[in-house]
């Protein structure tokens, strides 16, 4: 690509030898116009796959990054090897079929690819369909549900790591992140916060006296600054181990991420206000903790519901 004057205005000559009107007679224009072709040319020779792991390596101090790169991993495979302006709804659906997995996940697989073209072309809007977003889970652990959970764990670490999501309603990436730094047993707090901006808020939480004797007990023996250890070792996944505790336990539709929703609830039944559970899950909106709970809240408004008799 080089720049050659045709009737007063500035053009392109291409490597084929076609030539393409900048529409300007300003030089300073024409060049800006050219280096916005050649850019333009790059990207429709770069894949999906690139421009995904470009926009990975850019974030990989995010609180977030590793479901980022889960979720790369599942769609690789399908759209790696394509070109950006090759996406298409169709193919989107078509990769749903192909995946058998929940709606959810194929919202947050599509999702990672999105954020990345949209990154790296802001003024292009990807033509990517995400399925319709599942309504929220139902599922929650009973107070005996949660004993025989707790009971089933057979490592310390994965009991440790059922204490702390069901008395602190932390995510689970949160918990996994967590370092002793962050824990105070004198003033019985925990800052699940490491002071990074996050779409997904982070509280400082309580820690109530059941939770202070395990984690004392956890401080005293540990090798690493992560509070959630194995053999000294941080631990970065508790999957496994979590879905073998379950079967042991006897608890089906349970995940990690069943035990903030656990502890969400609990708060809930136990007539705490709204606002309060919304500042223990990190909500900054607390319509959404409406949206999710308020439906838990029938049984304690019986009484109020008797008061309006006659």
């Amino acid at each position: 690509m080089r720049l050659v004057k045709h009737r007063n205005y500035w053009a392109v000559r291409l490597e084929d030898g076609r030539r393409v009107s900048l529409r300007t007679a300003d030089i300073g224009e024409a060049e800006q116009r050219l280096e916005d072709l050649k850019r333009s040319a790059v990207r429709k020779k770069e894949t999906i796959g690139q421009v995904v792991d470009a926009y990975l390596k850019e974030k990989k101090e995010k609180p977030s990054i590793r479901g980022m790169k889960d979720a790369w991993k599942a769609a690789e495979s399908f759209f790696g090897n394509m070109r950006p302006d090759q996406m298409s709804r169709q193919l989107c659906r078509e990769y749903a079929i192909k995946r058998k997995v929940s709606a959810g996940t194929v919202r947050k697989e599509l999702g990672i690819i999105r954020q990345a073209l949209k990154w790296h072309d802001p003024k292009t809007v990807p033509e990517i369909e995400l399925p319709t977003a599942p309504p929220p889970k139902e599922r929650f652990l009973t107070k005996d549900e949660a004993r025989r959970l707790e009971d089933a764990c057979t490592t310390p670490h994965l009991k440790l790591f059922v204490q702390l999501a069901l008395k602190t309603a932390a995510r689970r990436g949160a918990l996994l992140d967590l370092t002793w730094s962050q824990v105070d047993l004198k003033r019985a707090e925990i800052t699940l916060s490491k002071g990074v901006q996050t779409s997904k808020g982070r509280a400082t939480v309580p820690i109530n006296e059941t939770l202070l004797d395990a984690l004392k007990t956890a401080k005293k023996d540990s090798l690493s600054p992560y509070v959630i250890t194995y053999a000294g070792q941080r631990v970065k996944s508790v999957n496994k181990g979590f879905r073998e505790a379950c079967e042991r336990a006897g608890l089906k539709g349970v995940t990690p991420h069943t035990l903030r929703h656990t502890a969400a609830t609990w708060m809930v039944q136990a007539g705490r206000p709204m606002h309060d559970v919304a500042a223990y899950l990190g909500h900054t909106n607390i319509q959404t903790t409406y949206r999710t709970y308020s439906k838990f809240t029938a049984e304690h408004l019986r009484a109020s519901a008797d008061a309006l008799d006659y």
